[in-house]
């Protein structure tokens, strides 16, 4: 029920088997989510924004899609949403040409934004815009 962060030159030191490089769970924890959600992840992704986007997976009960917000250092910021919830087994999700796509059970579903928020992304976007001049 842990997400742990390792920088590249650890995973690479790792692959090669250098010695004393294994990846140890100690002191690269980035987010325990067992408060929040309940089962494992089973697939993760950065989006264009900057967004964590995590497949988590219940056998016994629904599972969930949630985004989780970094800040400019790469850590959660505390913010999190659940984008949906299916009651068969999420699995992968993977980005195609600026799309994001997940499998479900059988399915693979393409998700599409509410236009509500490409709208008030639209306007935030303006906004953001229009100060900065």
């Amino acid at each position: 029920s842990t997400i742990y962060r390792f920088t590249s030159a650890e995973v690479a030191a790792a692959l090669i088997g250098a010695p004393g490089s294994g990846l140890s769970a100690t002191g690269h924890e980035w987010l325990d989510y067992s408060a929040l959600y309940a089962g494992g992840a089973s697939s993760m992704l950065v989006d264009a924004n900057g967004v964590l986007i995590v497949s988590f997976t219940e056998f016994n009960s629904s599972s969930s899609l949630v985004g989780f917000e970094v800040d400019g250092n790469g850590d959660y910021n505390g913010n999190d949403s659940l984008i949906l919830t299916s009651d068969g087994r999420l699995g992968e999700i993977r980005f195609h040409n600026g799309e994001l796509y997940v499998a479900d059970e059988n399915f693979i579903y393409r998700l599409v934004p509410e236009p509500s928020s490409l709208l008030f992304s639209v306007l935030g976007l303006a906004f953001f815009a229009r100060r900065k001049r």
